[in-house]
């Protein structure tokens, strides 16, 4: 009973969470019927890993040993860092070669 959870609970995220990666892309969308495939089951460990790192990076030792407004700043560095990387990766080859405007 609890792997069919696990399987309805994945079949359900998935297509939520690839979703939310294609409005952080847009007004990019895939190219193929293949990277939209990729895409929707990649869509779910992508942001359950992007989670994880940053529970990793915003609840360290040295982190939590400084007050709020020291956790506030390094939390927007590192979101800040985040949409560089995104920035960068968006305008790279390789997501071009995969992805296209909305419309082309």
């Amino acid at each position: 009973m609890r792997a069919r959870q696990f399987i309805i609970a994945i079949l359900v995220m998935s297509p939520i969470c690839a979703i939310a990666i294609l409005a952080g892309i847009y007004p990019y969308r895939p190219k193929t019927m293949i990277v939209w495939i990729i895409l929707f089951l990649a869509g779910l460990p992508v942001v359950l890993i992007g989670e994880g790192i940053g529970r990793l990076l915003i609840e360290n030792q040295f982190v939590a040993k400084h007050g709020r407004v020291a956790r506030m700043t390094y939390a927007l560095i590192v979101i800040s860092l985040w949409v560089i990387a995104g920035m960068i990766l968006v305008s790279s080859t390789l997501f071009n070669n995969y992805f296209e405007p909305w419309g082309s």
